[in-house]
């Protein structure tokens, strides 16, 4: 069982929530076959041990598994999702759905014990219906109020170690503002045994689905400078305590894959941005990527970008 102290009692009943949220669409196999959970919850609830940090909403991704036309799969999801939110008594009247073609958002707002308002967001992504990798897999982890098993699928680690690790990099144009969060999980990673093959390539093709600047050009010594370790970090880690190697240590790790991103893969990423090409075979991963990688949506988005 979860232990809860340490914590404030609003992100608790909040991270209970979301457990109830997750726990029906992992007995629903249409939505479980079809929602790989990405983002800090599934970081942290799956992929790290004793939950370095807690997370306050939900992110999938939808993986089109080529049964049939995506987009009626995607509003066969919606119904799920509107049916869990029901079933767990959330009036419609309290929930928002926000829809464009990346991305479907609902905010589901309730109120606390205490009667103050509250919100849970869950995202569903459309641009992602390929994984970088060959397949995802299903992980497990406990329901922190009842202790239930839960099982979800999720992208291979090392997917969702180079996604944050470019989220930290390119979540905000302005490159002096960064998430206390996105810091923090990229600090985990670093304290975290992966395949670094799989890693570096992970954070090469995540890398190529977002604008310029190239990852060999970030700057590495403005990144974590700027980061401010604020509530929206405090709030979510037991007694609010901070690793005091946090900053050092994440520097030195976003230095180290940034370099080699520079003298392993230059070529490959100026390849694509100069001369709109994909190159999968320098990358030298036929045998770990997704056959389908070259038609990655987000891909192919972002080559498209950049011909305008």
């Amino acid at each position: 069982m979860f232990d809860n102290k340490g914590f404030d009692y609003k992100t608790i009943e909040k991270i209970y929530r979301i457990c109830d949220i997750l726990k029906r669409i992992s007995l629903v196999d249409y939505a479980k076959e079809r929602l790989s959970l990405y983002g800090g919850t599934s970081l942290n609830f799956l992929h790290f041990k004793n939950i370095p940090r807690l997370s306050i909403d939900i992110d999938f991704n939808f993986r089109d598994l080529k049964t049939g036309d995506w987009g009626k799969e995607r509003d066969e999801i919606d119904k799920i999702i509107k049916k869990i939110l029901a079933d767990l008594k959330y009036s419609d009247k309290n929930i928002r759905i926000q829809s464009s073609y990346p991305i479907t958002r609902f905010t589901v707002n309730y109120k606390t014990k205490d009667e103050q308002l509250d919100s849970i967001k869950i995202e569903i992504g459309y641009m992602r219906r390929i994984p970088i990798f060959k397949k995802d897999q299903y992980l497990k982890f406990n329901h922190f109020n009842t202790d239930e098993e839960i099982e979800i699928k999720t992208p291979m680690s090392e997917e969702l170690f180079g996604n944050k690790f470019c989220t930290l990099l390119y979540r905000y144009k302005d490159d002096t503002i960064i998430s206390s969060r996105d810091l923090f999980d990229v600090y985990t990673i670093s304290k975290n045994n992966f395949d670094n093959k799989m890693f570096e390539i992970a954070v090469i093709v995540d890398s190529l689905m977002r604008p310029e600047p190239r990852i060999y050009k970030q700057n590495p010594n403005t990144i974590v400078d700027n980061v401010s370790v604020d509530d929206q970090l405090l709030n979510l880690i037991r007694n609010r305590e901070i690793p005091k190697d946090l900053k050092p240590e994440s520097q030195s790790f976003i230095n180290k894959y940034i370099t080699i991103s520079k003298e392993k893969y230059a070529k490959t990423i100026d390849s694509f941005f100069d001369n709109y090409e994909f190159n999968i075979k320098s990358l030298n991963s036929d045998d770990i990527l997704n056959l389908d990688i070259s038609s990655h949506p987000s891909i192919l988005w972002n080559l498209k970008q950049i011909k305008k």
